[in-house]
C-alpha cells in the first residue's frame, strides 16, 4: 500500500493522462513510420531509376546508400512441415526448431494459476498488472 496524502481522484487523474499521453504517441509514432516507409520508398525507386547505389554526399545532411535487402519470410502453419522436411532436406536442420509462443505459455501459466496448479521451476513469469480505465463522457 501507498502511504502519501495524494487521493485517489488525483491517482485516476494522473493514471488518465498518462494513458491519454500513450495513446497521443503511439498514434504519432505509427503516422512517423507510415512515413518514413513512404520516404524510404521514394528514395529507393529513385536510385533504382538512376542504377545508383547511393546519393550524393551533402555537407549538412550526409548521405545514403542501398544495403542488401533484408528478406522476412514466413509460412502458414499448414505447411510447417513440408518447411521442416523441406529444410532437413537441404542439411539445414539447425533451422528447425519446436517451440512455444510466449503468449500461449502466459495464458497456459495463468490457467495454472488460477487453478492452483504447479508450474516447472524453469518457467519463469512476472505478474503485469492492468488497469481499465473508462473516461467519462464529458470533457
Amino acid at each position: 500500500m501507498i502511504a502519501t496524502a495524494v487521493s485517489e481522484k488525483e491517482l485516476l487523474e494522473r493514471f488518465a493522462k498518462a494513458k491519454e499521453e500513450k495513446e497521443k504517441q503511439e498514434s504519432l509514432l505509427k503516422e512517423a513510420e507510415a512515413e518514413f516507409q513512404k520516404a524510404k520508398a521514394a528514395l529507393v525507386e529513385y536510385l533504382e531509376d538512376r542504377e545508383a547505389d547511393r546519393t550524393g554526399r551533402y555537407e549538412d545532411l550526409g548521405f545514403a546508400s542501398l544495403t542488401k535487402p533484408k528478406i522476412r519470410a514466413s509460412v502458414s502453419e499448414e505447411f510447417k512441415e513440408a518447411l521442416f522436411q523441406f529444410c532437413r532436406d537441404k542439411n539445414r536442420g539447425d533451422l528447425v526448431k519446436e517451440s512455444v509462443h510466449p503468449m500461449s505459455l502466459s495464458s497456459f501459466l495463468g490457467e495454472l494459476l488460477e487453478q492452483r496448479e504447479a508450474w516447472p521451476e524453469f518457467v519463469s513469469f512476472y505478474i503485469d498488472d492492468q488497469v481499465r480505465y473508462y473516461p467519462s463522457k464529458k470533457k
